[in-house]
């Protein structure tokens, strides 16, 4: 307090010029002096369609696709930004239709004339490396450790069958399809190929092959029947991936990162600093009127009118709540229901990433996108991996559909039928059966998993699929303005990569994140460099989380269906606790017994979820159930 006494008003205006002035050399320093690298390490990333909200409480590596793809957008036209790394060990946690999506932005990134390099300790280490090697392409220059090797080799399917395992185990498939490229059944009731599988697998497979092949071949700067040769000869060690032109060298880690500096072209002055690219606006936010970041566009994003939603479906799609893995069709519907009043959006980006599930969820999922257009608004999807048979359903209504050359889709078709036991539990298990039906109720045993399908259950199957098969169908045909009567072309279960539904009429554009933005901007009639805030929806925090919807409209997704919340504040309570008794403890030579008494009073008073209040000497301690929920 003396010190504090001695200073003056005119030292304290001092103070605060010194101040002002440091803070704005360091910003200055940061903006004309630094250069930053940004690091993608695939290894220490999980790209993920959507986040989980409670990441933060776990210190979660996930960042979700359209993050990704953005930040490496908008880095691009950061000037403190010279280039991007990439390490990429380990990408084959991705689909095609993934790989395409980074792969576009890193592409776009290196046309600003920036640098790009990509490094791996080897592309599949006697294992398959197609796919991490088409993703290295995006970049400039590739390098590979000398003792690594790029495992690029033709492409081929390997396909189990079920039907064997399943007769020696004494149970019998009872499936059904429509029609007769609804593939799925053939792995419980086949034994190899049928020649409408093989035919919808090799046209999937060749068309995948000629995306790789021409985007390769463009590229490194070869033909393409060089870049099929290749594929014919490989896999190669990195020295004759060097020789035949596939990498550009063969260095270790430390080796290309020496080479950075001279990469960037740099002068002598500015100071190259490394980030890791889902660090980069946490650290490193650019300014506001340069750069749509979460915090320095709270003004623009709070009274922009040109709003969009980005709802993300990804799993199978099932009746109930969704889930982790699963499209909940109340959950979803009760969402699209919210959007449906929410006057603050414009327009909804659906982004959908299933294979598809149950046919009564998906149509009343559906059914909800067709009242959104019918509220006025704007919808186009964005397809990830695969967006096939229910997940096609979603789709279909869209104003526009926007899937990547790799994307797996259509598969309009339906099967059903079930598994039959009987014999698996009469002859393994030694288990014995007796039915009764109430007089002549013989379509009782229609669900049961003990008795087959009677001949009567047959027709009856037949006539459910038949009925759902033209509804689909039907369905498709009036939302893409496409003619039923030349259904086979486009359903019978046939499945498509984006590029094939492309010609069919399926889908509008092939493309990612990006090109699903502008066909927004068209619809929405904003011009093509307005600038659309997209949003998550729903925005889900934690209070979301932990707490029980009270109706039906505000399902906002999977809910922690365990002791979090007592947990969590019992938690709470015990840090308080330890921190009064360290601040109240005055025996200093009893350290060891304080510590253990710390630890032993903290775990009784936080034990089950409860708060213990101690009470004075003769009373006994009461206990508060801190959720009444649990």
């Amino acid at each position: 307090s003396t010190l504090v006494n001695q200073f003056t008003v005119e030292d304290v205006r001092k103070l605060q010029v010194l101040s002002g002035l440091i803070a704005g050399s360091y910003l200055l320093y940061k903006r004309f002096f630094e250069s930053i690298v940004l690091e993608l390490d695939f290894t220490k990333i999980k790209i993920v369609e959507k986040e989980d909200p409670m990441k933060f409480l776990f210190h979660s590596n996930e960042i979700a696709i359209n993050q990704l793809v953005q930040t490496i957008k908008y880095a691009s036209a950061d000037p403190r930004v010279v280039g991007i790394i990439s390490r990429i060990d380990k990408s084959s946690q991705l689909g095609f239709s993934q790989i395409q999506e980074i792969r576009s932005a890193i592409l776009k990134f290196g046309e600003t004339g920036k640098f790009t390099i990509a490094f791996a300790s080897s592309l599949g280490e006697f294992s398959n490396g197609v796919l991490d090697y088409y993703l290295a392409t995006s970049c400039n220059s590739i390098y590979v450790a000398p003792t690594g090797d790029v495992g690029i080799t033709g492409f081929y399917v390997d396909q189990f069958f079920l039907k064997n395992t399943l007769s020696a185990l004494g149970i019998e498939p009872q499936l059904e399809g429509r029609k007769e490229y609804k593939n799925m059944i053939n792995l419980f009731t086949k034994d190899k190929f049928t020649e409408e599988h093989k035919e919808s697998i090799s046209s999937i497979v060749k068309s995948l092959f000629d995306r790789l092949v021409l985007d390769i071949s463009q590229r490194r700067g070869l033909a393409e029947e060089r870049v099929r040769e290749l594929f014919t000869l490989g896999p190669f060690s990195a020295t004759e991936a060097r020789d035949n032109g596939l990498i550009n060298g063969c260095l270790y880690q430390e080796e290309i990162y020496s080479l950075l500096r001279q990469e960037a072209k740099l002068p002598f002055f500015k100071r190259l600093t490394y980030l890791y690219i889902n660090n980069y606006l946490a650290r490193h936010p650019p300014r506001f009127y340069f750069f749509p970041h979460k915090f320095t566009n709270i003004f623009r994003n709070f009274f922009s009118n040109q709003r969009v939603a980005l709802v993300t479906l990804q799993g199978n799609i099932l009746r109930g709540p969704s889930e982790r893995g699963v499209i909940g069709s109340d959950t979803v519907c009760a969402q699209l229901r919210q959007l449906t009043k929410d006057r603050r959006f414009k327009g909804i980006i659906l982004r959908i990433d299933s294979g598809g599930g149950s046919y009564i969820a998906s149509d009343q999922i559906a059914r909800e996108i067709l009242a959104l257009k019918k509220a006025g608004k704007k919808i186009v999807v964005s397809m990830g991996n695969v967006a096939a048979s229910g997940g096609y359903f979603l789709a279909m209504n869209a104003d526009r559909i926007v899937a990547q050359s790799g994307t797996i889709t259509g598969s309009i078709g339906v099967f059903a039928g079930k598994m039959v036991f009987r014999q698996f539990l009469e002859e393994k298990l030694q288990l014995s059966f007796d039915s009764w039906c109430l007089d002549s109720h013989e379509n009782g045993k229609f669900y049961s998993s003990i008795n087959r399908y009677s001949d009567s259950d047959k027709v009856k199957l037949n006539q459910f699929l038949d009925r759902i098969y033209d509804d689909f169908v039907s369905k498709v045909s009036a939302s893409r303005g496409l003619n039923k009567n030349n259904s086979d072309n486009f359903a019978g279960g046939r499945v498509f990569t984006g590029q094939q539904a492309l010609l069919l009429g399926l889908v509008d554009v092939v493309g990612g994140f990006d090109e699903a933005m502008s066909e927004m901007r068209s619809i929405l009639g904003v011009g093509p460099l307005a600038d659309l805030v997209l949003v998550d929806y729903p925005k889900t925090n934690l209070w979301d989380l932990l707490s029980s919807p009270t109706n039906s409209f505000e399902e906002k997704g999977h809910h922690v269906h365990f002791a979090f919340f007592p947990w969590l504040l019992g938690s709470v309570f015990g840090i308080k606790s330890l921190v009064q008794m360290a601040f109240n403890q005055t025996n200093s030579n009893a350290t060891a017994g304080f510590a253990g008494r710390i630890v032993n009073d903290a775990i009784s008073e936080v034990q089950g979820g409860c708060w213990r209040e101690t009470r004075g000497e003769g009373q006994s301690d009461r206990f508060y159930l801190l959720d009444p929920r649990f």
